[in-house]
């Protein structure tokens, strides 16, 4: 996997964890 497609995968992971965390907390 390429540093590229790997920088996206974690925005991607952030970014979900931050709308859901609020939603199941």
């Amino acid at each position: 996997m390429n540093a590229d497609a790997y920088g996206l995968d974690r925005k991607v992971k952030i970014t979900m964890a931050i709308l859901f965390l609020p939603v199941t907390n």
